[in-house]
């Protein structure tokens, strides 16, 4: 049996819990399944597990039969010993967690309490790439908290999270994330999600503001 064949048969219960987690959070989910099924953390092996468990987030924005590596490194980067510290390791030698990713660990399995696997029903795959989208946007804090009516409780890091970005993506990431999403939501016919888009536009503008090179007008 190949390395792929056994990554295919890990499932991760309880999916339908995972709305309120970040990505990172989610990358350090599956570090943990990779290792109790003995097989390496490397970089590759995050990778295929995290498309295949969570394709809503971790699939290439527009092309969701594709895994986004970029994102899941720039999670791996997150966690690791030039972010939270919450790893550690490389991408050739594989990760692991650190102490304190250790006991975040716990609190993350206490967020989403993994014990009731019986209860358990895998959500339905979204029949087209735009509703797939919408139903991510829907389930981001970001999201959430506009629906609450609470735009100022909606943190940066929310929004780029949202976009799925991180602190080292550029404006013009942002903003290609952005310009999908609004495509999707005219596409889809869904006004509430294309005004909370068109809110985060407007309310967080300076993340998609371009540098402007000397010497240009």
């Amino acid at each position: 049996m190949s390395k792929i064949d056994d990554i295919k048969k890990i499932n991760i219960p309880n999916k339908n819990k995972f709305g309120d987690l970040t990505p990172d959070e989610i990358i350090m989910v599956i570090i943990e399944a990779l290792n109790k099924n003995n097989i390496e953390v490397l970089y590759e092996n995050v990778t295929v597990l995290s498309f295949l468990e969570f394709p809503e987030i971790f699939s290439l924005l527009g092309y969701p039969s594709f895994p986004d590596g970029k994102r899941v490194h720039d999670c791996l980067l997150h966690l690791g010993k030039h972010g939270k510290r919450l790893i550690v390791g490389d991408r050739k030698k594989g990760f692991d967690f650190s102490d304190k990713g250790k006991v975040i660990l716990e609190e993350i399995y206490g967020k989403i309490k993994f014990s009731d696997e019986e209860n358990y029903v895998k959500p339905q795959p979204p029949k087209t790439k735009e509703i797939q989208m919408i139903q991510w946007i829907k389930s981001t804090p970001a999201y959430n908290k506009f629906l609450e009516k609470n735009n100022d409780g909606i943190s940066e890091y929310e929004i780029r999270s949202l976009l799925r970005g991180t602190n080292l993506s550029t404006s013009e990431y942002l903003q290609k994330s952005l310009d999908v999403y609004i495509s999707y939501a005219q596409t889809a016919k869904e006004e509430e999600v294309l005004i909370f888009l068109r809110l985060v536009e407007k309310k967080w503008k300076h993340l998609f503001q371009r540098i402007k090179l000397r010497g240009n007008k």
